[in-house]
């Protein structure tokens, strides 16, 4: 969201009647991203290290000043009684996307504080540690001990916690990924004060752990939650996991959320787990109040698939169709149920074979405009023409399309069969916003120029558009190696031409030698982001240059290439 020339104007009247020599004093651990920014490619703030007021400000804390950071005995607010009304406030601090201006508006008046900061602090990056990074809020000894210490019996007061409080109440959204210590501080702080959650008001949460690290996982777990993401791992190099109490207990937890809308469990196999009568009761009740459920295990047990099928609210599942035997819901009745059922359903993600693909579409009947493929074996290019065959012969609304999978597409036929014959009934699909092709496939498999704009031509309300053969980031394109088949920058000619709409781009293959002329095409106001793999760019600054004649802002990244390491540049 941007701010207006009004909005600056307000902002300016609110800051010149108040001006203060003391700034509130912030604390120096996280940075900080503000919710407003464009949803395609947002990306968060720098650490805040900057001590004057910098995007992503950073000021040693004092413990002698009050826990808002102004002296105590300062007691001023905004002279105009309308700047008294929070909800005005709160309303115009919300239009701010430059961080700067935010903690300066912060810094204007204790009354004007709480509010800013609200803004700031909704979404930290922690760098995968949060309360690791947060130690500095704990008075020096208390600090120095939860860093270091082993002590079990490690206890803190109620009065150590008012300025880690005062910060935790804002954070609505975390990510945690790097326990180690973390687990040992989570442990000694949830203790101290036993049934007081660490962030009272969290509502989005992603995770990574493993069987070890589950303890701390449940001291995230604020009856808050309504959104979850959770990657869980054995630490034996599998994705699927090894039962055991501790994750039992979370998992159990999880179904206990009363608040939770959404649940995404789908990088992780549960499979051994799935005959415990407890965990099945739990997450068929869950499944009854769940907007978006997304799991390879679970979901395909009658009791919990049955809930599904009936609930009201569930608009988007992903599922997993390769299970077999007794315990799971057979394919046909899946289908059936498909078509019959799930009354609000929008969005269908599948976990399956190619053949499993075409028989779901092909008796279908239904139109779900949001489609997720995840297919669990190689494809012959035919084969995937098929799918997509079928996919637009039963859904004649297709707003987004993602088909993934981690084998190839074979290339038996001579000359092989390319993307532009594999996915020429998408041309009909007119109302596509969204397209993601990934699987690995050769150079002489990929469209022309000529082909490609005909796919943007045919979508004019394009969003994003990924055609990548290198899921894993791990080809580099070396020395001799030829990257040129039909496709250069042209076609990001015609994507500027025909998708005005066009936020992401991911292209391979493209031959960034010759730059094209500009003229002609009208420069989108909005920014654009434009991936580059599988390819060789030498000349960087002068692509970079060429996408800014197109559209306001760009961030141009490539997988770098035996000469160029992996560069991103943005303007």
């Amino acid at each position: 969201m941007r701010m207006s020339r009004t909005h600056h104007a307000m902002f300016r009247a609110l800051l010149e009647p108040v001006t203060f020599a003391t700034a509130p004093v912030l604390p120096k651990f996280a940075s900080v991203r503000y919710s407003g920014a464009d949803d395609v490619g947002a990306t968060s703030a720098q650490h805040l290290n900057s001590p004057n007021l910098q995007p992503g400000i950073a000021i040693a804390h004092d413990m002698s000043v009050s826990m808002d950071g102004f002296p105590s005995g300062l007691d001023k607010g905004p002279r105009d009684a309308t700047l008294n009304i929070p909800e005005l406030i709160s309303a115009i601090a919300q239009q701010v996307d430059d961080q700067r201006t935010l903690v300066a508006f912060a810094c204007s008046s204790k009354g004007f504080t709480d509010i800013c900061l609200g803004w700031l602090w909704q979404e930290p990056v922690f760098n995968g540690s949060p309360l690791i990074t947060m130690l500095n809020l704990f008075r020096g000894e208390i600090g120095t001990s939860l860093q270091e210490s082993q002590d079990p019996d490690l206890q803190v007061s109620d009065k150590e916690f008012e300025r880690f409080d005062y910060y935790a109440k804002f954070i609505r959204s975390i990510n945690l990924w790097h326990h180690g210590r973390e687990a040992y501080v989570a442990r000694i702080l949830t203790s101290s004060r036993f049934g007081v959650w660490l962030f009272p008001s969290l509502v989005d949460l992603r995770l990574g752990a493993t069987g070890e690290e589950l303890e701390t996982v449940r001291a995230y777990l604020t009856p808050t939650l309504r959104s979850l993401w959770l990657n869980h791992w054995d630490g034996q190099g599998g994705r699927e996991i090894t039962p055991n109490p501790a994750l039992k207990k979370t998992l159990i937890q999880v179904c206990h959320l009363a608040d939770l809308e959404s649940l995404d469990m789908a990088d992780t196999l549960y499979t051994p787990m799935e005959d415990d009568p407890d965990l099945v009761k739990g997450f068929a009740q869950l499944a009854s109040q769940l907007v978006e459920f997304r799991s390879q295990s679970f979901l395909t047990l009658p009791a919990v698939f049955e809930t599904l099928s009936l609930s009201l609210k569930l608009r988007s599942v992903f599922l997993n169709t390769t299970n077999r035997g007794s315990l799971y819901v057979p394919l046909m009745p899946i289908v059936r149920a498909l078509r019959e059922h799930f009354p609000m359903l929008d969005t269908l993600g599948l976990y399956c074979t190619m053949e499993q693909a075409v028989t779901v579409f092909d008796n279908l009947d239904r139109s779900i405009p949001h489609i997720n493929l995840k297919i669990s074996t190689a494809m012959e290019a035919g084969d995937l023409h098929a799918v997509v065959s079928s996919i637009f012969s039963s859904i004649d609304t297709l707003r987004s399309l993602r088909i993934s999978s981690a084998g190839n597409l074979h290339r038996y036929a001579d000359p092989p069969i390319r993307l532009s014959e594999v996915l020429a009934p998408l041309r009909a699909c007119r109302e596509l916003r969204k397209l993601e092709i990934i699987l690995s496939f050769s150079g002489d498999q990929m469209m022309h120029n000529d082909e490609i704009a005909q796919f943007f031509r045919a979508w004019p309300d394009l969003e994003l558009c990924t055609i990548l053969n290198d899921a894993e980031g791990d080809l580099v394109a070396v020395e001799g190696e030829d990257t040129s088949f039909g496709l250069s920058l042209d076609a990001v000619l015609s994507a500027a031409r025909y998708c005005p709409q066009l936020k992401e781009l991911t292209l391979p293959f493209v031959d960034t030698t010759n730059i094209p002329d500009a003229d002609g095409v009208p420069r989108t106001d909005h920014a654009m982001t434009f991936q580059l793999s599988s390819t060789h760019v030498h000349n960087l600054p002068e692509v970079t240059a060429f996408m800014a004649q197109l559209w306001r802002g760009v961030d141009v990244i490539t997988s770098g290439c035996e000469h160029f390491r992996a560069t991103r540049t943005i303007l």
